[in-house]
């Protein structure tokens, strides 16, 4: 098992070399707990508690449901450990306190705080009770590591094993460092758990480990690993390192996979699953399997549509066998069955969430699966949200992370916000948008039937999957809707919301998008052209040859032109929206018209298409878009001479960074938008993204598979850029 750390001093996560000093500092704490729960365990740490310098229990009461968390730090008496469980805690880290007694070391000839851990284990359980034994050169030390006890690690850690169900064991002259580990004290000290007369008691390593190898080798002695400095700064993926902390000798390289709904905790499927069907299952976010009659790799659903997108994937204790437990789209069974070890969908679940909180029978939820927070429906709770970039508050940041234009809208769209601000503010805004709809059609050669305008490109994004795209058991002949699988993020989100099946297609290795992997069945398709995040481009007769099959098959193409006005001339589909009634293409106003705060996005499709958008937005909210923004966008659109001479100057801009990074250890990727996708060819993605943070530039950084090492940053103005460059060239 691989156990992921997320140590919190000061309300942010932290890393620290040997203890004491700050490597890296994040604020993304929820956001990684949620992204770190698919993988494994969880360490939450507070730091401040350990060391005595107040807490941080406010947030991590905040964290701790959000995925399967062990919880340490500071816990100084059974009640601190009982709190942590009551907050969601799954297992409690105790240190200090279970070496000391009266304020010595070794006072009762055993060397641990027997009353203590014996009361731990009465209170918790003794399987919930993990015991930090962290030593520096074979002996335990405490209180954040500053205080030597003079109490040998073998003997100690074989003295507490009776009373502990898993012991943590951190080499500190090594944490932090990304120097390796101490294998042949991990070796020792499993040899001595292995000698107490219960052999259950678990093991973990920490400190130093950094690479694959490494992993393998932990795993092989019969140990979990721990990860920390090398998670966040990119030397090890959490997916890979999974996939070889797993014993693959045992069970011969194919290893069994029971598949559990997250929803209701009943079982639907089995499967077997190799080396890279594991990693794929983390690559695509749908599980992947091992078809042993066909020798071939397969994803659940990639041709009927009933996906399982991956909640988290779990080992057993001897780690030859795996629980994935999913969000299945439909039923799993060739039979047409929900299960194949049911027919009924929700039945469980129905007599689970009847019951008393606290009362939820294991047989019914299984372990992972927890109720919704509050009064959260299932689908509420189980949605994991689009993140936006980052906005801090702490400093002043060049912001190049969240794609805005850099200059400002021209005087006449200001003077149109002025006016509109004005008593007429009491009245309800045009729902139909009339006048802005008018103007965007004669802008864009099409009639105001077809066009509609929404709160933002994403909003219109939204009403489109609701209003094209069939969802759960609806979803027509079971066929998935297609994105790319290295795209706009929020198009997962959505699905996920509406309930809508989706199989992302792989990009090429060169990131560029294939025509023919979209000219098969399908349940509707959208993609970005230019594609975010990578700047790239699909040519126009390619994007019509894949519009025209979809015409041909009788689904809803959606091209996501959010940045079209910084590629080339001509690239865009919208002369292609009157040949194609099963054509939407969807533009905003937020990139090159310098309104992001104000929110205006638009549609443009056959008169049916928009019909259906408005139907979904009457459904929802007859006034999305206010008068001020109405005014403002009106304004914009006619301001075509002043939007293309700014467009121009940002992509001079793009091209002059773009040709000063290539000779200084970047990969650029030529882009068409208004930011770049680039990689340092010796940093990773993390240690780039913090390297420009702790300069005061703010860039993206996905940490998702494939992209983990790319950072996308925007094109700001000329002097941001410079000192964007000057960062980046060192």
């Amino acid at each position: 098992m691989v156990v992921a750390s997320i140590d919190i001093q000061g309300g942010k996560v932290v890393q620290l070399k040997q203890g004491a000093d700050l490597v890296l500092q994040r604020d993304d704490v929820e956001a990684l707990a949620r992204e770190f729960d698919k993988y494994g365990e969880i360490a939450v740490i507070d730091l401040d508690a350990a060391m005595g310098k107040g807490d941080n229990a406010a947030l991590i009461r905040t964290v701790l449901p959000l995925g399967e968390c062990r919880a340490g730090g500071g816990v100084r008496t059974v009640d601190d450990a009982a709190r942590l469980i009551d907050w969601g805690a799954k297992k409690v880290i105790v240190g200090s306190t279970a070496f000391r007694v009266d304020g010595k070391f070794g006072a009762n000839g055993f060397g641990t705080n027997l009353a203590f851990l014996e009361a731990l284990a009465r209170r918790i359980g003794r399987e919930r009770v993990v015991v930090a034994v962290d030593a520096r050169e074979g002996e335990i030390v405490v209180d954040g590591w500053k205080t030597r006890t003079g109490l040998p690690l073998i003997e100690t850690a074989r003295a507490v094993a009776p009373l502990a169900g898993e012991l943590l064991f951190t080499s500190v002259e090594n944490e932090g460092m990304m120097s390796g580990t101490d294998i042949e004290a991990l070796r020792a000290l499993k040899e001595a758990v292995k000698q107490e007369r219960d052999p259950t008691t678990l093991l973990t390593v920490a400190g130093g480990v950094s690479t694959i190898e490494e992993i393998r080798m932990v795993a092989e002695a019969g140990a979990d690993v721990q990860l920390g400095m090398a998670l966040y700064t990119g030397k090890v993926s959490l997916g890979e390192a999974f996939g070889e902390s797993l014993n693959w000798k045992k069970c011969g390289g194919m290893i069994p996979v029971i598949i559990q709904e997250a929803r209701d905790g009943q079982v639907l499927m089995t499967g077997y699953a190799d080396r890279e069907a594991v990693r794929e299952t983390f690559v695509r976010g749908n599980v992947c399997l091992h078809s042993r009659t066909r020798d071939v790799l397969w994803m659940k659903g990639a041709n009927s549509g009933q996906t399982l997108r991956l909640r988290r994937l779990r080992a057993d204790c001897d780690r030859d066998a795996l629980l994935a437990v999913v969000e299945a789209s439909a039923g799993v069974c060739h039979t047409g069955a929900w299960s194949c070890f049911a027919t009924d969908q929700g039945l469980r679940k129905e007599i689970a969430c009847s019951l008393p909180k606290g009362d939820c029978p294991r047989s019914f939820s299984g372990d992972s699966w927890k109720p919704p927070r509050g009064y959260l429906n299932i689908r509420a709770a189980s949605l994991t949200p689009y993140v936006p970039g980052e906005q801090p508050r702490d400093r002043a940041y060049i912001k190049l992370n969240t794609n805005e234009n850099p200059y400002p809208p021209p005087p006449s769209v200001i003077e149109a916000v002025r006016n509109a601000a004005s008593e007429t503010l009491r009245l309800y805004p045009d729902p139909a948008c009339t006048e802005l709809r008018g103007a965007i059609a004669a802008r864009y050669g099409v009639e105001p039937e077809n066009v509609f305008v929404g709160n933002g490109s994403d909003e219109v994004l939204a009403f489109a999957f609701a209003a094209f795209f069939e969802s759960g058991r609806a979803a027509h002949e079971g066929l998935p809707v297609l994105f790319p699988d290295v795209s706009y993020s929020f198009y997962p989100v959505y699905a996920a919301l509406w309930d809508v099946p989706c199989e992302t297609v792989p990009l090429r290795d060169d990131w560029t998008l294939d025509a023919t992997d979209y000219l098969r069945e399908n349940a509707g398709l959208i993609f970005p052209n230019p594609n975010a995040p990578t700047g790239l481009a699909l040519a126009k007769i390619a994007v019509a040859r894949i519009v025209e099959h979809q015409h041909r098959i009788g689904k809803t193409a959606i091209i996501d032109e959010a940045y079209i006005d910084f590629a080339a001339p001509g690239l865009s589909a919208v002369d292609l929206v009157k040949a194609y009634p099963n054509l939407l293409v969807v533009r905003t106003l937020s990139k090159s018209a310098s309104l992001a705060g104000l929110r205006v996005g638009f549609a443009l499709g056959d008169k049916a298409l928009i019909d259906g958008l408005c139907r979904v937005r009457d459904s929802f909210n007859s006034y999305p878009v206010d008068r001020i923004a109405q005014a403002a966008a009106l304004a914009a659109v006619r301001e075509t001479a002043y939007y293309d001479g700014l467009a121009r100057r940002i992509i001079q801009t793009r091209e002059r960074v773009c040709a000063a990074l290539a000779p200084n250890g970047w990969t650029v990727l030529p882009s068409s938008a208004n930011f770049i996708f680039i990689k340092h060819k010796t940093r990773s993605g993390k240690e780039a993204f913090q390297r420009l943070r702790e300069n005061g530039i703010l860039v993206r950084h996905f940490d998702r598979p494939r992209i983990a090492d790319y950072l996308r940053v925007t094109i700001g103005s000329d002097e941001e850029m410079d000192r964007f460059l000057e960062v980046a060239r060192t």
